[in-house]
Order: structure tokens, then sequence, then C-alpha cells
């Protein structure tokens, strides 16, 4: 609640903060509230010259892949393990978002689901301009290409190298289909995520600058992206 003295006390504040100098700080504590930047990145992977880096030998024998039934998917939410956030995060990417294709990699000594991502290519052009941010896929979306998103270990199966081997086979899986190019996006400051990205091969090819203003929130906004090759 806005009262007297709560104006008084950020006045105050920032009068302190520019005697000291610190009027930078002042101005992005007050922009931030106005004007709030994230900064993404879009990468590639051409698969027409790409090695596999992991060796046929490496996989992990008892991670099996298989693309998911809704039956599997609603069994996968109905036993989640994991933070509520990713919960609803990913939920809504399967039941409201209605992006289906997705791969599981499940332990086949318990059953239980490891990893998991989505892969999105050309026929879902229209229900990406429906629902996510269409200037990031605008000039990446043909039929030779698609586009891996979603990617989610379980905790319990971290720090296993699974999120690496499971790409190894999405990479594959897109190889027999026809997709000569793979792309991804990530938060440019999502320091696992870009790690995974360089050690899979992927090449940055644009930066993606996310501006929100007001109350915008989630894919509202303005997107620029700008390509670095």
């Amino acid at each position: 609640m806005v009262t007297p003295a709560s104006i008084a006390r950020k006045v105050r504040a920032g009068w302190s903060l520019m005697r000291k100098g610190q009027f930078s700080s002042l101005l992005r504590a007050a922009t931030s509230k106005v004007v709030r930047i994230e900064e993404h990145r879009i990468d590639r992977i051409d698969l027409s010259s790409y090695r596999l880096k992991v060796r046929p030998e490496d996989r992990i024998k008892w991670l099996r892949c298989e693309i998911a039934t809704e039956a599997q998917m609603e069994r996968l939410f109905t036993d989640w393990r994991d933070s509520a956030e990713e919960f609803h995060r990913h939920y809504r990417v399967y039941f409201d978002l209605g992006f289906r294709r997705c791969f599981l990699f499940i332990d086949d000594s318990t059953n239980k689901v490891a990893h998991f991502q989505f892969l999105l290519d050309y026929s879902d052009g229209e229900r990406i301009k429906q629902v996510l941010p269409w200037p990031i896929y605008r000039r990446y979306i043909r039929p030779d290409a698609a586009w891996q998103e979603w990617v989610y270990t379980f905790s319990d199966y971290r720090r296993r190298g699974v999120s690496l081997l499971a790409t190894s086979h999405i990479i594959e899986y897109c190889s027999d289909h026809g997709v000569k190019t793979l792309y991804s996006r990530r938060g440019a400051e999502n320091q696992a995520s870009v790690r995974m990205a360089d050690r899979l091969g992927y090449v940055r090819i644009a930066r993606v600058y996310h501006v929100q203003v007001l109350r915008q929130s989630g894919t509202q906004g303005y997107y620029l992206v700008q390509p670095t090759i």
C-alpha cells in the first residue's frame, strides 16, 4: 500500500544514492520497473556435416527412447517428482499449447522417466505463430529444419550425462527424417544450457532481445533478433 511515509522513504533512499554518486544504480532500479530486457540466443547444428560427439558404446544402455503417447504424458505428470513450477511449465506445453512431439527417455530398471524433450518442425508452424514468439522462429521454420525445445532432466538423474546422450538420439532421429538443420534457443545467462549446447556442437547464430514494458509478461513484448552469422 502506498502511503505518505512509504513515498518519503523512497525519496530519501533516492536522494541518498544520488549524494553518494550512485545515480546509475538508481536509474537501473527505476527503469527495471518500466522496461525489462532479457537476452536469449539462437543456436544451430548443421546435420549434413555433423558427427556425433557421443560414441555409440558410451550410450546408457538402460535408457530407452520413446515418442510419448497422451497416456504416457498423463502418467508423467501424475507421477511428477520435481518442482511445481517445472510441472506447470511443461504441462502447459503439452496440454495447453498443444505441442505433442515429446521424446521420453525411460530408465529400464525402474520404468521412471529420466529425461524428456520436445521437437518442433515445419508442421508446427501455424501453432507456433499462435502461441510462441513468432519473430524468433520466423526465419528458421522450413521443411528441412526442426527445433529442439523444453529439454528437461529430472533432478535424480542429473550429472549423469543423460541430457547429452538423449539429445544425440534426437539428432539421429532428425537425420533419419530429412532434417538438415537443428535449431535451439536458450537464455544467454543459462550457463548449464549454454554448456550443453557447446558440448553438442551448437553454434550461436543470433541474439534475441526480449523487451517488455510496464505490465507485460510471459511471451508478451517486443523481440529484436540480431543475427551473428
